[in-house]
């Protein structure tokens, strides 16, 4: 239905597939950086905040004392719900797609009309596909490392079928 999208129905041209996977896919991943981006100093400013107002309530002593320990254990959380989202990896792994999808949207876009020529369409075609198939590699690594890790290896062996298959009916 939106009237900027591929309709589906025939072979791309170049220009197409750069406007409609490309700059989309390059777009997505810059939007996601900024979001966890985002979530990270939020995140850092919560945990400085309250290791900030634990030092203090220790500083000033007496009764508030006991509110260091509570401040503490909020701090503690902060880091490891911060750890458990694993957003630091998140960006990074992002940022290396934006980064190599940068390159070739540059050198697309840096073509004139009579240098866009199949070969070079073939080649950001095969670029681009590598980059985001790489990338959805290293996630799928990420989980199976996951199961491994939480002894599920027959679900981990199960990831590995349906890798194997879909490589296969590829």
């Amino acid at each position: 239905g939106d009237p900027n999208s591929d309709s589906g129905f025939h072979d791309l041209t170049g220009d197409e597939y750069f406007k409609y996977r490309l700059e989309n896919q390059l777009a997505w991943h810059n939007k996601k950086v900024n979001q966890h981006k985002k979530e990270r100093r939020s995140m850092t400013i919560f945990v400085l905040a309250a290791g900030g107002l634990g030092a203090v309530f220790a500083a000033w002593g007496g009764g508030l004392s006991v509110w260091v320990a509570l401040t503490a254990s909020i701090t503690a959380a902060l880091i490891g719900w911060q750890e458990l989202r694993n957003v630091d990896s998140t960006i990074k792994g992002y940022s290396k797609v934006v980064m190599e999808l940068t390159i070739l949207y540059d050198h697309w876009h840096n073509l004139e009309a009579e240098e866009r020529t199949p070969e070079e369409f073939y080649k950001m075609v095969r670029g681009c596909e590598e980059v985001l198939w790489s990338q959805n590699m290293e996630y799928i690594k990420s989980m199976q490392e996951a199961l491994k890790e939480g002894d599920l290896d027959q679900e981990a062996g199960l990831i590995n079928r349906v890798i194997k298959e879909s490589v296969e009916s590829a």
